[in-house]
């Protein structure tokens, strides 16, 4: 729980520093622009995979508590 703690913050700062830089910038530059693109790249990225891990937590629970697949695990 401690390491989904770590990539949330990770992105939420990610895009807190892309905020930072679009509300201080009167006049945005290229430069500005790519690193507030690769900022919230890396958060929407961080984002995919907790969902993919959060998918692949709940079907494996899924099947262990499932006493079907359990049955056809033993015959195997």
């Amino acid at each position: 729980m401690l390491q989904d703690d770590l990539w949330l913050k990770i992105g939420n700062q990610c895009l807190s520093h892309a905020m930072a830089v679009l509300n201080h910038s009167v006049t945005p530059t290229e430069e500005m622009a790519n690193l507030v693109q690769k900022l919230v790249s890396v958060a929407i990225a961080i984002d995919q995979l907790n969902l993919q891990w959060a998918a692949q937590n709940r079907y494996g629970a899924a099947v262990y508590q499932d006493p079907a697949s359990a049955r056809t695990r033993a015959k195997n």
